[in-house]
């Protein structure tokens, strides 16, 4: 359990968390800007699909279970329950596993070839539709353990082994590769994208493992109590991730792989951007639920907005650098080819401006009891941007579906922030009124990491 204060804990994990986000937004970049030049732009569109496609089918396998069960542990352990928090944690694993069986079923059955050559008219897609099922399977347990460890308090570690660990061997991987001029295909990048996957995952059931090893599970099985909190939350986390994925596939089944690769290049920068709200969503869940429960929604608020607040600063940096340098960043990065890519650079940028400033209020309706109204939001939202990609597409390309995804994305995140407002009575925006709560917190970040 923490110790200390919940604002020390919310320094320390977000320092932490800080350097693990840091550390997979560069690997992930870095991955990707040295595979451009071990393969051409087609193939490159291909792996984006790919990862695309592993990100959406990974969430139906998790089956919404990474909140609830972070949820569930944090208060088994607060209530010294172990037992239970382990019972709990057996009974998620069970369900994840059912589901995760179908997914993978799914895909290497048949359909997934079947979407990978008649919607994204990708043969190398439908060649790697059994590296894209282990792919899956190590994203699955990946993502349960890191909810798990989450739950029990470690932040830092949950946030390196679920975000950097795997975009760094990635990396590593395909950087050796570029050093010694070797010949790399398609399938030898997805072998290694897999592998570092699966072996992430390992680890972080090991790590899982070691705090449980001298308890018995107690209690009844969970499962019922955790289909009840995980239904609302799942379906809404499906559509959140298709919407926010619905983007580039609009573009791989409408335009040609090498428009897909311009589109995921320029994406995958503007991460660059919005990955403070990342660092804020990896250590913000329990101290959202200890504090609500507890009734202290003023100062829950305080320290909303106050980490809201920090974490912009570097998000106006980096908005400015991309704006003014967006073409000279994407050919540095990814080769000159990909220059063209700076008007949607740009447009998506504006996109990631709104949803840092405006907070993480679709986080705190989910930690605060609220999953059915963020379910609600989802779906129409998602709806509705599905409708403004299509139409965005078929307009005005690669432009049109980013000017369609970000018009809708931001709509959904002032919805969330309203709803947010209304059923909590809290606001999770910017605050830059407070300096000094900024300024004393950046201090001891700053203390954290020397």
């Amino acid at each position: 359990m923490p110790k200390g204060s919940l604002s020390s804990f919310l320094v320390t994990g977000t320092a932490w968390a800080f350097g693990a986000r840091l550390l997979a937004l560069f690997a992930g970049i870095a991955s990707q800007a040295i595979l451009a030049r071990l393969i051409p732009p087609e193939s490159l569109g291909a792996y984006f699909l790919i990862q695309s496609f592993v990100i959406i089918a990974a969430n139906v396998g998790e089956f919404g279970l990474n909140r609830p069960i972070a949820r569930m542990i944090s208060t088994d352990l607060g209530q010294e329950r172990p037992g239970a928090a382990l019972r709990a944690l057996w009974s998620a694993l069970e369900i994840s596993a059912m589901s995760a069986f179908v997914v993978v079923v799914f895909i290497t059955a048949g359909p997934g070839k079947w979407l990978s050559i008649h919607v994204f008219d990708s043969q190398t897609m439908a060649d790697s539709v059994a590296l894209i099922g282990l792919w899956i399977i190590g994203r699955i347990v990946l993502d349960i353990g890191s909810a798990a460890l989450q739950g029990l308090h470690r932040v830092g570690i949950s946030s390196f082994l679920s975000s950097a660990l795997s975009p760094t061997l990635i990396a590593v991987a395909f950087g050796s590769l570029l050093l010694v001029n070797a010949s790399v295909d398609f399938e030898t990048a997805m072998r290694i994208a897999a592998g570092a996957t699966i072996s992430s995952a390992l680890l972080c059931v090991l790590i899982v493992a070691r705090p449980f090893s001298s308890v018995r599970a107690s209690g009844p099985s969970r499962r019922r109590e955790l289909f009840a909190s995980t239904l609302p939350v799942f379906g809404a986390g499906i559509l959140q991730v298709a919407s926010a994925q619905a983007d580039i596939w609009i573009v791989g089944a409408q335009l040609n792989p090498e428009e897909v690769a311009f589109y995921g290049a320029a994406k995958r920068l503007t991460t660059l951007v919005g990955f403070p709200v990342l660092v804020l969503a990896a250590v913000v869940p329990p101290m959202m639920a200890d504090l609500y429960a507890r009734d202290e929604r003023s100062r829950l608020e305080g320290l909303l907005r106050m980490a809201t607040t920090a974490v912009s600063i570097p998000m106006l940096c980096g908005l400015s650098i991309f704006l003014l340098f967006g073409s000279e960043i994407l050919s540095l990065a990814y080769g000159d080819a990909y220059a063209p890519a700076a008007p949607l650079l740009h447009i998506l940028c504006v996109e990631r401006f709104v949803y840092t400033i405006l907070g993480t209020g679709s986080l705190l309706l989910v930690m605060t009891g609220h999953e059915r109204a963020v379910l609600r939001i989802t779906l129409v939202s998602a709806l509705l941007s599905f409708v403004a990609l299509y139409v965005g597409g078929r307009v005005g390309g690669t432009v049109g579906v980013a000017v369609g995804f970000s018009v809708s994305s931001i709509g959904t995140t002032i919805w969330y922030f309203l709803e947010a407002r209304r059923r909590t009575g809290i606001w999770v925006h910017v605050n830059p009124m407070a300096t000094g709560q900024m300024v004393e917190f950046l201090k001891r970040m700053a203390r954290v990491k020397s």
